[in-house]
């Protein structure tokens, strides 16, 4: 396996958009983290202590991030609600991806920031646009979405895209960096 230091670096770290973005890895890492963003399975050599530990550490917190996550999320019946629609529209809309939603034990749980009562058809203008140009897991777009990134001045790309205007464009375009072809 190629040295993945970087990426091991990288595991330990909350904010990769700006690890990402100063692109401190090579090749070989890039890969490997185009397929961690993506939610491929990866396995680390834990035959090394060290690297066992390592990769326990990640598992613990990226559950701990998923359960944070879900906790601020709201139920398909809660959705169906406050939009004033059937049963089957969110599910429609996940398959759409104009609504995101984390798969959790059979059921999907949708982020609360993504609602919007002036946007179109509920959200946040331009977060269906967002959504279709990330190319990584569900979890994966809810941590991007709601982490602070150096390219948007610090600020979430949620943020940016709720205070509307050039700042959607801004953030479609670091969306095509993140889950596009830039790896």
């Amino acid at each position: 396996m190629a040295n993945n230091t970087g990426v091991l670096s990288f595991l330990q770290k909350e904010d990769f958009s700006a690890f990402y973005h100063k692109r401190k890895i090579g090749k070989s890492q890039q890969q490997l983290l185009k397929k961690l963003l993506s939610g491929a399975l990866v396995i680390l050599d834990t035959s090394d202590p060290e690297m066992a530990d390592l990769e326990m550490q990640n598992l613990e917190r990226m559950f701990k991030l998923r359960f944070d996550l879900i906790r601020d999320c709201l139920k398909a019946s809660e959705v169906t609600g406050l939009l004033g629609v059937s049963r089957q529209t969110p599910h429609d809309r996940i398959k759409s991806k104009s609504l995101l939603a984390i798969k959790d034990n059979g059921k999907f749980f949708f982020p609360r920031w993504q609602f919007d009562a002036e946007g179109p058809d509920g959200v946040i203008e331009g977060l269906p646009d967002v959504l279709q140009e990330l190319k990584i897991s569900d979890l994966a777009k809810a941590k991007w979405l709601s982490t602070p990134d150096a390219v948007l001045d610090n600020k979430t790309p949620i943020s940016v895209l709720k205070e509307g205007g050039d700042g959607i464009l801004r953030v479609i375009k670091e969306a095509r960096s993140i889950g596009g072809t830039a790896l």
